[in-house]
């Protein structure tokens, strides 16, 4: 299943379809309004977003974690060793070759080798009751078993590759925020000072105006070194931990999923659900086993005898049974009885259990999509619109600095509303293509 799980990567799951498109039908909703306090002071526009024009796409990160991480390669060998055991249950019993010499080296007549007796035998056992056929399709079934249990430890690892790359995708655009807030406490701060040189403002304009300034350095520093972590995070899931890269996400896109009713008629097709048949299967093929072993084998040999003393040779055959087997069977049977029904029980608790979580992810879903939408459309405008007055009336002398820096504050922080938004939306995404098995198209058989 796993031998080459690079296989064909066909089509890119609905969520990371949005990481390569450009983000520049969001622009006019999330860039901040060019902060002016004069003529002199204009925020560059070419710092409102990061450029991700040459960064990974979901599909290429979820290629190299499939093609790099060691996870796989333990994959291949495990199934490598359940086929092993395959060959190992279809094996017949094997003939056994036995020689035994007697009454030899003893006193009398038995002394020296005058009166050995020398047996040569062939002998093995006679399976009853289909056990090589059971033994098979237990072996068969486990290998079933692991490569569902392969798929789930894959989709568990493409998922932790996208919140890592969520992780990234967030930190650059949160370091494009921090450049901007540095563009507009600098440009402010210019402002500020030609205000103080002219007698227009107090001094203390000017020392508060330089605290804000070097807060926003610092929050770019900080902002770098959170975008080199979630670098190294999202590299090392592919196992390559001096590689620094970039991602392509579309993070302001956030259709709407499909309603929950569609989902759920899903989720029995999941190998998270799948795992219980394989394992239902498993512990049927080890009953049909235990009661297989309630017919006892029977050991056979047969060989020739030569006896020394009076020279005549003869065949001897031989025949083993064990009694009481089936009674020491039944408790070996009612365990297997008990384990096959567990299963079934396991599946229904896991559907209760994905059910509730497949509900709980959809509404957070519906929530970051709601406070996205009203930062955006309500609430960001509003602040931008506040700014722009307030810029204006301190131009005129109506409005102190604090007044700006505070609309100022209110723009970057509804900013990071909308960005934190945004992520929540993308995190819980990939939780819910998870539950569903959005990123099954991404494992080869």
């Amino acid at each position: 299943m796993f031998r080459s799980l690079l296989g064909t990567l066909v089509c890119v799951p609905i969520f990371f379809a949005l990481s390569a498109r450009a983000q520049t039908a969001d622009a006019h909703h999330s860039a901040p309004a060019s902060t002016k306090v004069d003529r002199h002071a204009t925020a560059p526009a070419t710092l409102t977003r990061p450029d991700t024009s040459l960064g990974l796409s979901f599909t290429e990160a979820a290629q190299k974690t499939l093609a790099a991480h060691p996870q796989f390669r333990q994959f291949t060998l495990a199934l490598d060793a359940a086929k092993a055991r395959e060959s190992q249950a279809a094996l017949k019993p094997a003939l056994e070759l036995t020689g035994s010499l007697e009454n030899v080296l003893g006193t009398g007549d038995v002394a020296g080798v005058k009166g050995a007796e020398l047996t040569l035998s062939l002998g093995a056992v006679f399976e009853r009751g289909n056990k090589r056929s059971a033994r098979t399709n237990v072996a068969q079934s486990a290998s079933a078993l692991l490569g569902v249990q392969q798929r789930i430890a894959a989709l568990d690892l493409l998922t932790e590759t996208g919140r890592r790359f969520i992780t990234l995708a967030a930190a650059q655009e949160s370091k494009a925020a921090a450049d901007r807030v540095l563009v507009t406490a600098t440009a402010t701060l210019d402002a500020i000072k030609r205000r103080v040189s002219a007698a227009q403002s107090p001094e203390t304009e000017k020392l508060n105006a330089e605290i804000v300034q070097v807060e926003a350095m610092l929050q770019v520093g900080n902002a770098k070194r959170r975008i080199e972590a979630a670098q190294h995070a999202l590299a090392l899931i592919w196992n390559a931990p001096d590689e620094r890269p970039t991602v392509a996400l579309a993070l302001y896109e956030m259709p709407k999923a499909a309603d929950s009713a569609s989902l759920v008629a899903a989720i029995d097709a999941l190998p998270d659900i799948a795992q219980y048949g394989a394992q239902a299967r498993v512990n049927q093929a080890e009953l049909a086993l235990a009661k297989a072993q309630t017919l006892v084998d029977w050991r056979w040999s047969a060989g020739i005898r030569r006896l020394e003393a009076s020279d005549d040779q003869g065949f001897v055959l031989g025949l083993s049974i064990p009694l009481g087997q089936a009674k020491r069977q039944s408790s070996f049977i009612r365990e297997a009885e008990i384990n096959a029904q567990l299963p079934e029980l396991d599946a229904q608790s896991s559907r209760l259990q994905l059910k509730t979580l497949l509900f709980t992810t959809l509404k957070d879903m519906q929530s970051a999509i709601s406070d996205e939408h009203v930062v955006r459309d309500h609430q960001l405008p509003q602040a931008n619109e506040v700014m722009k007055l307030t810029l204006r009336g301190y131009q005129l002398g109506r409005y102190s600095y604090r007044d700006v820096a505070l609309a100022q504050t209110q723009v970057q922080m509804l900013e990071q509303k909308r960005l934190s938004a945004a992520v929540a939306y993308h995190l819980s995404r990939i939780e819910l293509e998870r539950l569903t098995g959005a990123q099954l198209n991404l494992i080869s058989e």
